[in-house]
């Protein structure tokens, strides 16, 4: 017990002792509160890198091909190929567009592919972007490109709407 200056003992008063401990004991909560956030922000940081960036060739997307016509209608009919080589030596998947100008492919890797779009009417053959395999990277559940089919009389396309 600490005693005043008239040598009586009061319970209220602190001894420097006891302000130095409350003083410690603060500053190591203070630490121990901030080494906790550290780390917190450390493991957060640590899922969004995880989960942001799979490894190659072990998640799936969606791609999804839109081929439009010179005045940006859907085209349907038109097929679209699918490569996993730039040259299109190897098709890996063929769809045919829908009414709304679309063709689908499921479960692709997070990969590098090439697609190849035509469209035949009356015999004649007509390509997207010059019959090129065009480089699409599957790093995303769904991907969506279009493409416009150029240099064919507009009056043979059928409207997809």
């Amino acid at each position: 017990m600490n005693r005043d200056k008239n040598g009586k003992g009061n319970k209220n008063i602190r001894s420097n002792s006891d302000t130095d401990k409350t003083d410690q004991n603060k500053q190591k909560r203070k630490i121990l509160i901030a080494i906790l956030l550290a780390i917190i922000i450390i493991i957060l940081g640590l899922f969004v890198v995880i989960h942001h960036a799979p490894p190659e060739g072990t998640s799936r997307g969606t791609l999804v091909k839109v081929v439009l016509d010179q005045d940006n209608n859907p085209v349907q009919g038109a097929v679209v190929k699918l490569s996993n080589e730039s040259c299109g030596n190897t098709i890996i998947a063929t769809e045919t567009t829908n009414n709304q100008g679309k063709a689908y492919f499921y479960n692709l890797k997070y990969e590098t592919y090439y697609i190849n779009v035509t469209y035949t009417v009356n015999g004649k053959t007509y390509y997207a972007d010059g019959n090129a395999w065009e480089t699409v990277i599957i790093d995303d559940s769904l991907i969506e490109v279009k493409n416009f089919l150029r240099g064919y009389p507009e009056n043979v396309l059928p409207r997809g709407r």
